[in-house]
């Protein structure tokens, strides 16, 4: 990716947009399809899941989710992110902001891999530069 944005402060000045609005321009284009974080090399969401065989046994499997899906966020068969525009925004700023916090590096390695495979079109870059000009 050769389209860079400004990385100085950039975890910070994005977590002060949480609250913003620009999170919603992305909602009218996101299909939550979950593409972006399937070819993503630093995704790694996942669902842990009871599979019962009998009543004495029974197997816990990790499977690869998707923080775009609904129901990833469920809490008490309820989810927390609802709309798409505040899964896309979790997704965001986990990759730019949070994962700076926790590893001390950035989230996104650059590949442009979530550019290549959005059916439609979103560049992630382009969603750091309006949030950050918001």
């Amino acid at each position: 990716m050769k389209k860079a944005f400004p990385l100085e402060n950039l975890p910070e000045e994005l977590l002060k947009k949480v609250d913003s609005t620009c999170w919603e321009a992305i909602e009218r284009r996101c299909l939550a399809c979950g593409s972006c974080t399937m070819v993503c090399p630093t995704c790694f969401c996942y669902e842990v899941k009871d599979e019962f065989m009998s009543e004495e046994n029974f197997e816990r499997k990790r499977e690869w989710d998707s923080c775009f899906r609904l129901g990833f966020s469920e809490t008490h068969h309820e989810p927390i992110r609802k709309s798409i525009a505040s899964r896309y925004r979790h997704w965001l700023l986990h990759k730019f902001s949070y994962w700076s916090y926790q590893f001390s590096t950035l989230g996104c390695v650059g590949c442009g891999r979530c550019i290549t495979w959005c059916p439609v079109g979103i560049d992630v870059r382009e969603e750091v530069r309006r949030a950050l000009d918001a």
